[in-house]
């Protein structure tokens, strides 16, 4: 968990308002998934969706994201996605 169990303080600190676009949407990010490590009452597939789509937004003309691994056959396994496309 992201900045120590059992506290309300984040243990985040927001980045300097000059920083760089990539600096910020790491902080969005990071700060994501904190807060659904905090929740806790998420699934996984739920909260891999939700961080899916907090960086979709980061790629220009980006509709649809997913998250798919390659095992050491070749084959194909989609995690989770934001629409059918990508699966």
């Amino acid at each position: 968990m992201l900045g120590g169990g059992g506290t309300k303080s984040t243990g985040l600190h927001r980045p300097p308002a000059d920083g760089s676009v990539e600096r910020q949407h790491l902080y969005t990010v990071i700060t994501r998934v904190d807060e659904l490590q905090r929740r806790g009452e998420t699934d996984p597939e739920s909260a891999l969706l939700q961080i899916i789509k907090t960086n979709m937004v980061s790629v220009p003309g980006a509709q649809y994201a997913g998250v798919t691994l390659v095992d050491q056959t070749g084959d194909l396994t989609t995690l989770a996605a934001t629409h059918d496309f990508p699966k």
